[in-house]
């Protein structure tokens, strides 16, 4: 992930797991994803992946969104 990110920046990654799809092979991959360490990937850049970038895709208006 690291990589991919110093590669292309991590405006354009989207997070998705696949799930309920029956070749779902990762039951716990939010949780892994979250508990990359700091020198893997910031804080900043797992929002943005699990969530901004998403919500900016789908021009998900900001009024509709959880605070």
């Amino acid at each position: 992930m690291a990589d991919v990110i110093r590669w292309m920046g991590d405006g354009h990654i989207v997070y998705e797991t696949d799930f309920p799809h029956p070749d779902y092979k990762y039951p716990h991959a939010t949780e892994t994803f979250l508990a990359l360490l700091p020198d893997m990937i910031s804080e900043e850049s797992k929002r943005k992946i699990l969530w901004d970038n998403a919500v900016d895709l789908y021009r998900f208006p900001a009024d509709t969104m959880p605070g």
